[in-house]
């Protein structure tokens, strides 16, 4: 019996689909755009790769990159649709002839939340996973019931205008159960959540004008491992985990101005295994390195910013730095901001407590960056790839042998960012990666 080709098999034909893609750099731009040609041709091959290809090709539907597909051919796919991005952002779909799609597990709003087709959408969707739009005071008001059949969604991001601040404890109620991640900007002074539990949520991304608001969402997250906040509002939520809520924070991320460096070290002080810090500040005290430092033996994650766009970390910085660099020894990714001297504050393998255990580094430079260009083939330098493709960019070749040798003293760096472009370190060709 002859073996059977495994792309006759659909199943696998599938995945090999999936890794196709949709979306391909529009050229006179910087931005994507939906040109499924690849993708196109393999649904002409045959019966059984249309059959396989078509779900793949229309299992995403963004209204801000395809911007020239008929509504249509759209509305005829429908039944594939999974995920609806930007939804209403098109202004040639009527809105009362819109596709309208039955089984999205991801949908995203381009338009304020408040007409009745928006609501009878959600509500015909109860197996959204993920749900994300701004939603208006008359939405809190009038439609608080939406969510009640929405009993998997795990991801939801809302930015929640002022209103009927009662509404707010029905418009969660049905959703807290099943969260894992929120998002969550209120406009309003208070959104009355009292009583509400969130007993699965893990990430949580919040700018609360209400410090008792922070204090009943941050108590009734008993297994919230991820906070990330703005330093407009980040005082408050720091003074609410200084009393023991979210005993399971292992990841932060907040602003501060200088005022709030002593109460972000007490709070770092009093806690043990935090494993990620993102910081932003306006210069370092002893005491927040210190409470940084305290977290050596877990932290492996370490962001640390100029509260000011365009400050550097200057020598005056170093000490605190170093200080850090020299105590965590299980720093395996680090981002800094604007670094004057990049290879003797930061790349000097000497002072760091293990160096190899550096994985990822990212940093802004005042390294020459050279025009852009279009480089079709993959360069390297002292075994670094440079970035390829068209609108590419990197630095000075002179500047950039200098960083690539003072890497070798990190043996497993493989990534290096510096200025937004990315720099990989090649594989080895034989054994022993």
């Amino acid at each position: 019996m002859a073996a059977r080709n495994p792309l006759d098999i659909p199943e696998i034909l599938f995945l090999v689909g999936k890794y196709i893609p949709l979306w391909h750099f529009n050229p006179p731009g910087t931005l994507y755009a939906f040109q499924p040609r690849d993708m196109l041709s393999c649904t002409q091959v045959s019966r059984l790769f249309r059959i396989t290809m078509l779900p793949i090709l229309w299992y995403i539907v963004d209204e801000n990159i395809m911007t020239t597909v008929p509504i249509d051919i759209i509305r005829k796919y429908t039944p594939y649709i999974r995920i609806h991005l930007n939804y209403g952002l098109r202004s040639d779909f009527p809105t009362d002839n819109r596709p309208f799609c039955t089984e999205l597990i991801h949908l995203s709003f381009a338009e304020k939340v408040e007409k009745d087709h928006h609501v009878e959408l959600i509500k015909s969707n109860p197996g959204l996973k993920n749900l994300k739009g701004s939603f208006s005071s008359d939405f809190s008001t009038h439609y608080g019931d939406t969510f009640e059949n929405l009993k998997e969604l795990e991801d939801f991001q809302c930015i929640l205008d002022r209103g009927d601040n009662t509404s707010y404890q029905q418009f969660f109620r049905p959703i807290a159960p099943t969260l894992r991640t929120m998002k969550l900007l209120a406009k309003s002074t208070t959104l009355n959540l009292d009583g509400l539990v969130f007993p699965k949520l893990k990430e949580l991304t919040v700018d609360l004008f209400n410090e008792h608001e922070a204090r009943i969402l941050l108590q009734g997250s008993p297994n919230l491992e991820s906070l990330t906040s703005s330093h407009f509002y980040s005082n408050k939520l720091i003074r609410v985990i200084k009393t023991g809520a979210c005993p399971a924070l292992k990841s932060l991320k907040v602003g501060m101005n200088d005022q709030d460096q002593d109460g972000v070290a007490e709070m770092l002080e009093g806690r043990v295994g935090f494993q990620s810090l993102e910081l932003s500040f306006g210069k370092f005290s002893g005491r927040l390195t210190a409470a940084i430092s305290h977290h050596a033996s877990s932290l492996t994650h370490l962001s640390l910013y100029k509260m000011r766009y365009g400050v550097m970390w200057g020598p005056s910085d170093s000490q605190h730095l170093h200080q850090i660099l020299g105590t965590c020894g299980q720093l395996k990714d680090v981002v800094l901001g604007l670094v004057i001297d990049v290879i003797k504050v930061l790349m000097t393998a000497d002072h760091w407590k293990n160096p190899n255990a550096l994985e990822r580094l990212s940093m802004g430079t005042m390294g020459a960056l050279e025009s852009y260009i279009d480089r079709k083939t993959d360069e390297y330098v002292n075994g670094w790839r440079l970035p390829t493709g068209i609108m590419s960019r990197a630095h000075n070749i002179k500047f950039l042998k200098a960083i690539f040798e003072a890497a070798e003293g990190f043996s497993c760096l493989r990534t290096i960012t510096m200025d937004g472009v990315v720099y990989e370190k090649a594989r080895p060709t034989t054994a022993g990666w």
